[in-house]
């Protein structure tokens, strides 16, 4: 991991942005730089920046120790805060570090603190992270969480040991040098980042407590365990075995009930279904002869498309026929059509060409005629052009002579009219003598009566401004009064407001404390825990229960195995010895029986005494005088019934005794197969539970329930309280959105309350001005109508003479003013009219005198002018009329151009009518002959088409023959042959349900026979169901209670097996509690500081051992060892015959390089074992003399050697001479700093 790049804005007393980056020069060459500056002015600040940016936390704000509130907007943070950095009176701040991750890549870590609104006074906001990955602008994370765990992932290095390895912890350990021992042990602590050690050690004194607890609480339950005595226990098993033998003969009864009523159910059954085919039969052979009309139909359709064929080819045939005789009518009418044409084609054709020859010929023989009328038509133009232009200089000498003599007229006539204007004009003009002066003075006149117009304007609107003056004035002071009210009105609904906003946001204060969304995200991920754990554990006693009851049927079944045996052996023995009890009494039987038969009857009758048998040979006959031998043998046959019947029944129940066994040895396998997976099961959901108690203690479950019967119970309980804790959690979330909604919206109304009485306030002073307005408009309007009254008056008598002058009076201007305007103007008007009339005749009049002169000399010129040109154009006309006379008798008259056109079209046309002429005889030819070639191919096809439908003709008149139809009918039939098919599915189905009822009536009467010969049971339905119901009463009375024995047993099995269990589980509890208690004998403590003071005695071994190899570089002459005692540490003085020394002894200069090499030593073990790429010193380097600062800035020096960039932090001037890149922090004022870099 290495620092790239460090920069922010607004931190603390660093107001400017800045940016210190380690990859541009000179810093990167330097490797060593110095960050200097004044006490104060914020140089420590730059680690905090780091620090932020990466973690959002920093040394000097997450350590222990005063936690005070401090000041804020609208409310109180902690002196702990992250977001106390950000400087005061500014909105917002940020600091952000670029660094180099341990995938290689490049990365920006940023951490933002703002203020709402973006405003300065605004509400500290929360703080936002994010995390960018440079090389490819991506934003990975934005979640504060989330960007935590990212830093730690790219880094390698959590907070802690962040800050152990790259801010090196010196001064820390310059304060362990001078320690106590128990304050040793807190220092260690701290720097080392020991305390899980602590952590554990604790952890075992707990799990010790809980081991015993465990142990305790199993004992109880062992003791309070409550079985049944064993001779109830026996009572009760042999209750059981006789209720079951009852319930086997009761089985056997309803068995034998249930067969009867089912015979009499079929019977009934049999009969009712032999009712219904037996009418299902009958409507199916209706169906079946209503059919035979469409069948009839159907066979006519069939016979029908056989011909279908052969009507096709008939009917095509036909038309085939017909067409190609109308056809051929068709181009025998076109043939002759074509004919005429040709004919009428070859006359035109010979028109055209003898038009064509004509008139070429005339054409040529225009040529020398055309060329000769050419000349003439040229030399006439010349002549029209010369004519022409003696035309118009005779004309214009005539009209110039005109002119002059018109003009001459003219002139003395307008001389005579302005001598007569003259006179008419002095005439009036000594008719108006006062006139001359008022004319003189008319602007002014009239600029009078526009100012009197304008006084009384002025007077009039005066009088109309002060009324409405006045309503402003009084409209201005009511507004004033609405507003001063309002604004009274907005101030107290602002104190209201605010009084609520304070109380709620104190409310909010207190449930944002308990930080309710970290509980419920908490409490969320304990119920989720505990909803594993209890899904485990009732699976887990789930399968206990299951196999409880899998155990006991497994019992059941060896003990119904094992009576089954017993019993199969004592049948065996009984049927042996049965079967020779059979065969004993069948040799008698057999002897008695041939002794009674009437063949040995027959024989007996010839038998003598004394005479030997036939048979055996004997002289004596004892039988011929037996007479109770057919009683014995009669006797001897009841007895061989008898036992072969006993037999019998030996035989029946050994082969029920027989499956009975087969039956309960199949359920013992089934019921152990069960056993064992679920004994599979168990083990597993106990695995399952121990990982998921893991994952709840992660979760922070501090105490998980056994996997025991008892454990659904504690974790519903458990899941109850997590589900009341999150209730009260999300009640508290609700609380706090809904007090933020409340806050918002009452901010806001503070906003608009604010606006509005602002608004108001503008109101109110915009009325009051109105107001002073309006009354200063009053006292002016009243000034401006005396003003005006005053100049009427003035005005009324400077226009008294003038407007008498033209009649009138000054008061006609108030009733008539522009009358009185228009008055004067029209006598001024006419006045000034008449004076100019009289002086413009005068001027006419000397004006025409001298042009009368002129016009009379230019007369006489002109009639001169108009002989000489009126000679020139009688020459020219005679020219001309030579010349036309030549050129009319050629062409005719006719122009050269449009006659040489004129042919040269009608050559064309020629040309083009005879070209089209041949094409059109070549097209009718052409027409011809196709129509004639056309006319062949008809004529041979409709011969083979006539041929071809006399031969179809045939064939169908033989297949309608064979068919028995007319054409007319097979026609018609074949136009209905769409109705072939849905009449096959009708007529099918009616034979397929015809068989189908035949079928059916078969099968129900053989049922029924089948159920006769079966056999009717003699008692009736009605009594057997009596019977039946009876006997299920008696079942369920005996089920009842060999269910409740059963569960009186199980709940005693279960109790027994829990007793054994719980016997393991003390024994297990019992190791366990031994081995907790030896665990804590050795490491374990209530305050955690027996494991704790032996990881700190491993750590500081080894810490000492790395620091003396930073040591021999930094002071040879000292080495550091572990000394007697708690956390002893001890100096070898090498220069005093390794004197051991008291840390206590050194120098300021000496514990500090003795702090440093343990820093770096501590730095090291941070990175595990590697170099960290960037360090910082904050401290220490003012206790050094010369000699111990030159030592320690060749330490640093070769530890930059070694690749690493190494920041100190320091005021000693010695120290900026020997580090010339410097990071300089000046103080700027006001407390504010700014940061620059130096050096290079």
């Amino acid at each position: 991991m290495k620092i790239l790049s460090i920069s922010g804005a607004n931190l603390a007393s660093l107001s400017e942005p800045f940016t210190i980056d380690l990859l541009a020069e000179p810093l990167r060459s330097a490797g060593l730089f110095a960050i200097t500056g004044e006490t104060g002015a914020g140089k420590s600040t730059l680690l905090d920046a780091m620090c932020l940016a990466l973690y959002g936390e920093c040394p000097r704000l997450s350590s222990s120790g005063v936690n005070d509130d401090l000041p804020e907007v609208d409310q109180t943070i902690k002196s702990s805060d992250a977001r106390s950095i950000l400087r005061r009176g500014a909105a917002s701040g940020w600091c952000e570090v670029c660094f180099e991750g341990t995938d290689g890549l490049t990365y920006a870590s940023r951490f933002e603190v703002r203020r709402a609104r973006s405003k300065s006074d605004g509400r500290l906001q929360a703080p936002s992270r994010s995390l960018r990955r440079i090389n490819d602008g991506q934003v990975i994370e934005t979640q504060i969480t989330a960007v935590n765990s990212r830093v730690v992932e790219l880094t390698g290095l959590a907070y802690d040991e962040f800050r152990r390895t790259v801010l090196l912890a010196q001064g820390d350990f310059d304060a362990f040098l001078r320690a106590n021992g128990t304050e040793r042990a807190a220092l260690l602590e701290k720097v080392t980042g020991t305390e899980i050690y602590r952590q554990v050690s604790q952890r075992i004194f707990t799990m010790k407590d809980a081991a015993h607890q465990k142990l305790d609480t199993l004992t109880l339950r062992r003791d309070a365990a409550d079985v049944l005595p064993d001779d109830q226990r026996s009572d009760l098993l042999q209750e059981r075995e006789t209720l079951q033998q009852d319930l086997m003969s009761l089985s056997a009864q309803l068995a034998d009930f249930s067969r009867d009523l089912n015979a009499h159910e079929r019977f009934a059954t049999a009969h009712g279904r032999l009712a219904d085919a037996a009418v299902a039969e009958q409507k199916a052979r209706t169906d079946h002869q209503n059919s035979e009309p469409d069948r009839s139909v159907l066979s006519r359709m069939y016979r029908a498309a056989d011909l279908r064929s052969e009507v096709t080819a008939h009917k095509s045939s036909v038309l085939m026929v017909q067409r190609q005789r109308d056809e051929r009518a068709l181009i025998e009418d076109s043939i002759s059509v074509f004919e005429a044409e040709v004919a009428a084609a070859e006359t035109k054709q010979t028109d055209a060409k003898n038009a064509h020859l004509q008139i070429e010929d005339i054409f040529k023989s225009f040529g020398l005629e055309w060329s000769k009328a050419e000349a003439l038509d040229a030399n006439i133009l010349t002549a029209r052009s010369e004519r022409t232009s003696a035309e118009a200089t005779c004309a214009s000498a005539a009209e110039a002579l005109k002119e002059s003599e018109g003009a001459l007229i003219a002139l003395q006539a307008e001389c005579r009219l302005q001598e007569e204007a003259l006179s008419a004009a002095n005439v009036e003009l000594e008719a108006m003598p006062s006139m001359e002066a008022l004319a003189a003075r008319q602007d002014d006149v009239q600029n009078w009566v526009q100012e009197r117009e304008a006084a009384v304007r002025l007077v009039r609107d005066a009088v109309i401004g002060l009324d409405q003056s006045a309503a402003s004035r009084e409209a201005a002071e009511n507004s004033l009064r609405v507003l001063s009210e309002a604004i009274e009105e907005d101030k107290r609904e602002f104190s209201i407001v605010q009084e609520a906003l304070s109380v709620q946001e104190a409310e909010l204060s207190k449930i944002e404390k308990r930080k309710p969304s970290e509980q419920s995200e908490r409490l969320r991920k304990r119920q989720s825990a505990i909803e594993a754990l209890l899904n485990l554990a009732q699976v887990h006693e789930t399968a206990l229960e299951k196999r409880g009851r899998e155990t006991s049927t497994l019992e059941a079944a060896n003990i119904q195995v094992a009576n089954a045996e017993t019993e199969l052996t004592r049948l065996e023995a009984r049927i042996l010895g049965q079967e020779a009890t059979v065969r004993a009494l069948l040799a008698p039987l057999d002897r008695a029986e041939a002794a009674v038969s009437a063949v040995a009857n027959q024989l007996r009758s010839h038998l003598e005494d004394g005479e030997p048998c036939p048979v055996c040979g004997a002289v004596e006959h004892p039988l011929v005088e037996d007479s109770a031998l057919a009683f014995q043998a009669q006797a001897l046959r009841t007895e061989v019934e008898n036992a072969r019947t006993a037999l019998s029944t030996s035989r029946t129940e050994h082969a029920a005794t027989l499956r009975r066994l087969d039956a309960a040895r199949l359920e013992a396998n089934r019921a152990t197969l069960e056993i064992t997976e679920l004994d599979g099961r168990l083990a597993r959901s106990v695995a399952d539970y121990a990982l998921a108690s893991e994952r709840a203690s992660e979760a922070g479950i501090t105490r998980v329930p056994a996997c025991t019967l008892e454990t659904v119970r504690e974790l519903q309980q458990l899941s109850e309280k997590y589900e009341i804790e999150l209730a009260e959690v999300s009640a508290a979330l609700v609380e706090q959105t809904r007090l933020r909604e409340q806050i918002t919206s009452q901010r806001q109304q503070l906003d608009q309350i604010s606006q509005r009485m602002g608004s108001a306030q503008d109101a109110r002073e915009k009325a009051i001005a109105d107001q002073n307005a309006a009354s200063l408009s009053v006292q002016r309007t009243e000034a401006q109508v005396a003003a005006g009254r005053a100049e009427k008056s003035r005005l009324d008598r400077v226009l008294e003479q003038p407007l008498g002058a033209i009649g009138s009076l000054v008061e006609e201007l108030d009733r008539d003013p522009d009358g009185v305007a228009q008055k004067m103007d029209a006598a001024v008007a006419k006045w000034e009219n008449l004076k100019s009339q009289a002086e413009e005749a005068g001027r006419q009049m000397q004006f025409l005198a001298p042009r009368i002169a002129q016009c009379e000399a230019k007369g006489q010129g002109g009639a001169a002018g108009l002989q000489d040109a009126q000679k020139r154009l009688s020459d020219r006309n005679e020219a001309l009329a030579r010349m036309v006379e030549e050129r009319s008798a050629l062409l005719g008259g006719e122009a050269t151009g449009a006659h040489r056109t004129r042919h040269n079209d009608m050559r064309r046309q020629c040309a083009d009518a005879l070209s089209a002429a041949q094409e059109a005889l070549a097209q009718k030819k052409a027409e011809f002959s196709a129509a004639s070639a056309k006319l062949d191919s008809i004529n041979n096809a409709l011969n083979a088409s006539v041929t071809a439908e006399h031969e179809v003709k045939l064939a169908l008149e033989a297949a309608l023959a064979t068919a028995g139809l007319t054409l007319e009918e097979a026609t018609e039939l074949l136009a209905q042959s769409a109705q072939i098919e849905p009449l096959e599915t009708r007529l099918k189905a009616v034979d397929d349900a015809l068989a189908a009822a035949v079928a059916n009536l078969e099968a129900r009467k053989a049922d029924l026979k089948q159920i006769e010969e079966q056999g009717i049971p003699e008692t009736p339905a009605a009594q057997l169901l009596d019977q039946k119901q009876a006997c299920e009463a008696q079942q369920a009375t005996l089920l009842k209670r060999d269910g409740e024995i059963t569960g009186l047993l199980a709940s005693d099995d279960k109790r027994r097996d829990a007793l054994r269990s719980l016997n393991d589980q003390i024994t297990e509890a019992q190791k366990q509690a031994d081995v907790w208690t030896a665990v804590n004998a050795a490491v374990g403590s209530r305050n955690g500081d027996k494991f704790a003071r032996i990881a700190q005695s491993v750590t500081l071994g080894l810490l000492v051992e790395r620091a003396n190899h930073h040591l021999a570089d930094l002071k040879p002459r000292y080495r550091l060892m572990i000394g007697g005692g708690e956390l002893g540490l001890h100096i070898v003085d090498r220069d005093m015959a390794d004197e051991v020394r008291s840390t206590r002894s050194l120098s300021g200069g000496e514990r500090f390089l003795v702090s440093l090499a343990l820093a770096l030593a501590l730095s090291g073990m941070g990175q595990h074992g590697g170099l960290a790429a960037t360090l910082f010193i904050d401290e220490g380097f003012g206790s050094l003399d010369a000699e111990s600062l030159d030592v320690a800035m060749d330490a640093l020096e070769a530890l930059q050697a070694q690749g690493r960039t190494i920041g100190v932090i320091s005021h000693v001037e010695a120290m900026k001479d020997r580090i010339p890149v410097q990071v300089r922090v000046t103080r700027r004022g006001a407390g504010a700093s700014t940061v620059e870099l130096i050096g290079g």
